[in-house]
């Protein structure tokens, strides 16, 4: 049948020539396109500008702290805003693996480092899945020499990293302290604090800890703000504390036991200035007198159950000379003897001092707490100190 044939031929041939077609219309589509940024991009304010103005501008649309989000959203912006937008290494030094798929964050983390050129950078890690884990830890640890500030979270499969962190200054573990299965040995947690020789800041909040009764105290000369556990939490990381020696320690809050925190004072005398206990139940806090030095500023006491304020000893004007801020949470034995202690203390000369806070469980401010007391301490209002008397749950 000629016709039949003739009809596919001719069905071919138009068939080709549409083909053809979508290739010059995708060709042109594509030359359209180019065009048209072109024009943009020559119409952009921002490439008219010189590079300074134009990346301090592009510095000020940011938010703060930049997020990947927020430098992915406004590099789309334009040409103009992606070009300025790369040649600012110091724009490409903070790393979150937040919004990004855990398999996909190694190669991420690779574009990214290689945009903040030779530039430390920070980098958080609270989403890693158990099963991207092993390739994202690896990419961490290729990059280690250059980790400024880590963040971790504990979670399904985590590990310590173990390669030396050389320009580590920030260090933060954090995760669910009721979860066993994120705890770790003390020797960990001491060999990373080996590891990383220029910390200056580290921050343990949640994990549980594993005593280690068999290892050599770390001594870090750099170290000056530690802070470990939350006081809403069943595990601290104070057990820590016995295997430390600080001697630079300028800041430490800590919630725990009263002996870990013996431990460490009694192996060195570290200047500190800001100290933060939140302890369990302690027999005499006056012991704490052997803790604060003379550099101390900024003091704030928690003791569930104590025999004796710490404002009997406070009240002595030569312990803590240098005292600015003062907050106290106590559960006393006797609301009467700790009123009288208050009030002995806001009496007692101290020329540094400028704010203090007394903080009163709701049940004694509201059952016992007597209104000579409320008043005597709204006298001293309006004076060079600041005090407030608060109710607490």
């Amino acid at each position: 049948m000629p016709f039949v044939h003739e009809l596919r031929q001719r069905i071919q041939s138009l068939s080709e020539a549409i083909s053809r077609q979508r290739e010059v219309l995708k060709d042109l589509e594509q030359q359209y396109s180019a065009a048209q940024t072109e024009l943009n991009a020559s119409l952009d304010p921002m490439a008219r500008l010189p590079f300074e103005l134009s990346s301090d501008i592009l510095r000020q649309s940011l938010l703060e702290p930049t997020t990947w989000e927020s430098l992915m959203a406004l590099i789309r912006v334009s040409r103009a805003w992606r070009e300025v937008a790369l040649a600012i290494p110091s724009l490409w030094t903070t790393i979150s693996d937040q919004g990004i798929r855990p398999l996909a964050f190694p190669k991420l983390l690779d574009i990214w480092v290689a945009r903040g050129q030779d530039s430390p950078f920070s980098l958080s890690l609270r989403h890693m899945s158990s099963a991207a884990f092993d390739n994202t830890f690896a990419a961490l640890e290729k990059y280690a020499n250059r980790v400024e500030k880590l963040d971790l979270w504990a979670g399904l499969g985590f590990r310590l990293p173990q390669t030396p962190f050389v320009a580590l200054s920030s260090l933060t573990i954090d995760g669910d302290a009721e979860e066993k299965k994120w705890s770790f040995h003390v020797a960990a947690i001491l060999g990373l604090l080996r590891n990383a020789p220029n910390l200056v800041e580290f921050n343990f909040l949640c994990p549980k800890l594993i005593p280690t009764s068999k290892v050599a105290r770390v001594t870090h000369t750099n170290l000056r703000h530690l802070r470990l556990g939350r006081p809403e939490k069943v595990y601290s990381g104070s057990e820590l504390l016995p295997h430390l020696e600080l001697p630079s320690l300028e800041t430490l809050k800590v919630s725990g036991h009263a002996e870990d925190l013996d431990e460490l004072f009694h192996v060195s005398w570290p200047p500190l200035r800001t100290l933060h206990m939140h302890l369990g139940w302690t027999r005499d806090p006056l012991l704490f007198g052997v803790y604060v030095g003379p550099t101390l500023t900024d003091l704030e006491v928690t003791f569930p159950h104590t025999d004796e304020s710490i404002l009997t000893m406070l009240s002595n004007p030569d312990v803590l000379p240098e005292l600015r801020h003062l907050v106290v949470r106590e559960n006393v034995g006797g609301i009467k003897s700790w009123e009288r202690n208050a009030l002995t203390f806001l009496a007692t000369p101290r020329p540094a001092l400028k704010s203090v806070r007394l903080k009163v469980l709701k049940y004694y401010y509201d059952k016992f707490l007597s209104a000579e007391f409320v008043e005597a301490v709204r006298g001293y209002e309006g004076g060079s100190v600041s005090i407030f008397l608060e109710s607490v749950e």
